[in-house]
């Protein structure tokens, strides 16, 4: 167990480290790195959208440079697609978090993509405006195939999940429930807590099948059916972070540790440098009131979605501000930017244009891997393998 002098020791580090990437170290609180009393629990939270594909890439570079870190893990949370994946690396055999993880929740994310393209009916359902683009019939199927199947044979539950792990819903809404966020999760397992806010799980819920649970967190409106009222959970928290984080203080008793002190996190997405691209960010500089209406604002043909980016961006960066001034420096974001708009990365998965988005990612994670340091990739692996050694590794 380390000391208070080490706890002192790693936080100057981190300091230092901080300054050198270009960040303000004023704004890392003067907490302690490592918890004097208890259990360290560590989260590890996937947004949803597109950036699944660069930021599984990145897990994987950390793994290979600092083994036994994904093993670390104690929470793997997500929301919509990267619920999918964090249920995934959640539902591995115990003692098989490795790189051979990672390379199969990146082989997993690419099968269950190309399984949702749009055909030429799909995409015919989809312009004409009045049923949702795919079905979830095919999808529910390969999901199970992925997670395997539980100890009895039959698709795994949530229940049989070796790790504790969380997938954020959001409800429509019935009598007598108001529409709200849905945290499913199997923490229950070490007992129960009365719920205090969005979490409505209930022992029964540990019976769903992982499959079903990924449905309900990634059935975006539109593009999949609402399944059994249950929409994508980017509808309440596109980046799950606190979501997972007031969870895990919800049932600290049972997960037996004492307050935020012993909480780790380090959230995965992707914060773009500039929302909407940098011709948006000109247009945006050039006038003191941009008057635009809903065309520019989501059909821009060089930036489509734009309000759908800023939504996304906004929620996700507003999540990791509060995360980071409740943890400070026990508060990792790993979201450089995808080069590309939320819009376009989404038009791309729903015309099948995979390849295009696996080879920019590949690229991109190379320049990351190999130094590179500007604003589109920070944090830089070299201050994310620092601050995993002095924050993340030690217990």
């Amino acid at each position: 167990m380390a000391t208070n002098d080490d706890a002192s020791a790693s936080l100057a580090s981190l300091q230092s480290a901080t300054k050198r990437s270009g960040a303000d170290p004023s704004t890392l609180p003067m907490l302690d790195v490592v918890p004097k009393n208890g259990r360290r629990y560590r989260i590890l939270t996937m947004d949803g959208g597109p950036s699944t594909v660069d930021y599984l890439r990145q897990l994987r570079v950390i793994e290979h440079n600092r083994p036994g870190f994904l093993a670390k893990v104690d929470c793997f949370a997500g929301t919509s697609d990267g619920a999918w994946s964090a249920l995934f690396l959640a539902s591995r055999p115990q003692g098989k978090l490795d790189v051979g993880a990672i390379d199969a929740a990146i082989a997993f994310n690419r099968r269950v993509v190309e399984s949702m393209r749009l055909g030429p009916f799909g995409l015919l359902r989809l312009a004409t405006g009045g049923f949702s683009a795919i079905g979830n019939r095919d999808l529910l199927r390969d999901l199970e195939r992925a997670y395997g199947p539980g100890p009895d044979g039959q698709p795994l539950k949530l229940r049989d999940v070796p790790r504790d792990t969380c997938a954020v819903s959001f409800h429509l809404g019935e009598q007598p429930k108001k529409p709200g966020a849905r945290l499913f999760h199997n923490l229950l397992r070490h007992g129960q807590v009365l719920p205090t806010g969005a979490d409505y799980c209930t022992p029964k819920d540990l019976d769903l099948t992982v499959a079903e649970v990924a449905l309900r967190s990634g059935s975006f409106p539109i593009l999949m059916p609402v399944r059994e009222g249950y929409a994508d959970g980017g509808l309440f928290a596109n980046n799950p972070a606190m979501a997972a984080l007031t969870l895990a203080m919800e049932y600290r008793q049972l997960l037996d540790f004492e307050d935020l002190g012993n909480v780790t996190v380090m959230s995965c997405g992707a914060d773009d440098a500039a929302i909407g691209g940098r011709r948006v960010k000109r247009a945006v500089a050039s006038k003191k009131d941009l008057d635009w209406g809903w065309i520019p604002w989501l059909l821009l043909p060089w930036a489509p979605l734009i309000m759908v980016d800023a939504v996304v961006t906004a929620s996700g960066r507003g999540i990791s501000y509060q995360c980071r001034q409740l943890l400070g420096p026990r508060f990792q974001r790993l979201g450089p930017s995808m080069g590309a708009t939320f819009g376009e990365q989404v038009l791309r998965l729903i015309t099948g244009r995979y390849q295009k988005l696996y080879n920019e990612a590949d690229d991109r994670v190379m320049q990351w891997a190999m130094g590179a340091d500007s604003l589109d990739f920070r944090p830089s692996l070299q201050w994310t393998l620092e601050w995993v050694d002095e924050v993340w590794m030690p217990d």
